[in-house]
């Protein structure tokens, strides 16, 4: 399953970025329809719907690439899927604004758009890192999401002076944002992703949870990476780990009687494969 993980990241910032631009496309016509706006006012409304919208979709999908890990958790999914269509609305939205803004004070250099695509990406990928509450790790994944978007949308735009293109159709740099937002957001994750938790306990005993290569987080409420429901004793947010330095770190958030390696109570520790967790009644075997 682990070799999945980047065409899977990659597909999902496909078709968000396809959704948009087809509900953009819907939006578009019924206004059209619908309102007696000037035609000077269309193709700057068309302009502000796609790229607002695409905030929404890529926020939207790649939220829920998380699923990954955590297991099939449809409850989950559905919530985080539908903060990160909001966020991405408002987030995709204010970035359209400012590079619209520069767009007119740096025309000759296509200032805006580039603007655009490294703000949406850096937002995208701090946002949808909800599960992660290391802002360390978060701003490092918003920066290669960053480098993603603005890379492939400077490529996509120098392939059009080299071969003298006259213009590409709206859908296509859409395209070509989302997909380097999401190769430089899951190139990383699935590189790094190697350590797993066996479950040994419980309903869904012998169900494997994929830890997120930088930060993961256990605990009962569904914003955690890898939620430990319906176990008893579990809290909200119980305990996290963390790559530091190429080890693989256990960190415990609350009462150190309450997290227990090896069936020992820990604050701290560097965790080795074979290594039991127990959390409420929770219990996991660690192994990477």
């Amino acid at each position: 399953m682990r070799h999945l993980y980047l065409p899977s990241v990659l597909g999902l910032g496909l078709l968000g970025s396809i959704l948009s631009w087809l509900v953009a496309q819907f939006v578009s016509i019924a206004a059209e329809s619908l309102l007696s706006l000037p035609e000077t006012t269309l193709p700057l409304l068309h302009h502000i719907l796609e790229w607002a919208l695409l905030g929404s979709g890529l926020g939207m999908v790649l939220q829920i690439r998380e699923i990954y890990f955590q297991g099939s958790e449809i409850e989950s999914l559905v919530k985080q899927g539908v903060n990160g269509l909001f966020d991405g609305l408002l987030l995709g939205l204010g970035m359209t604004l400012i590079s619209l803004t520069f767009s007119e004070r740096f025309p000759q250099y296509q200032f805006g758009g580039l603007l655009y695509a490294v703000l949406l990406g850096g937002g995208i990928g701090i946002l949808t890192s909800r599960g992660c509450h290391a802002w360390k790790v978060r701003l490092q994944l918003g920066l290669y999401a960053a480098i993603g978007g603005g890379g492939a949308l400077y490529i996509l735009l120098t392939l059009q002076s080299v071969f003298l293109v006259q213009g590409f159709a709206s859908w296509i740099p859409l395209l070509s944002i989302g997909f380097g937002i999401s190769l430089l957001l899951g190139l990383p994750e699935a590189l790094f992703n190697r350590s797993r938790l066996h479950l040994l306990t419980g309903e869904r005993e012998g169900h494997v949870y994929w830890l997120h290569p930088f930060y993961s987080s256990l605990g009962y409420s569904l914003q955690n990476n890898l939620i430990l429901h319906p176990f008893r004793e579990v809290r909200g947010e119980q305990a996290c780990i963390e790559r530091d330095q190429g080890q693989m770190l256990l960190k415990n958030y609350g009462d150190s009687q309450e997290v227990l390696l090896n069936y020992r109570p820990v604050a701290q520790q560097e965790l080795q494969s074979g290594d039991l967790i127990k959390i409420g009644t929770a219990l996991l075997q660690f192994t990477k």
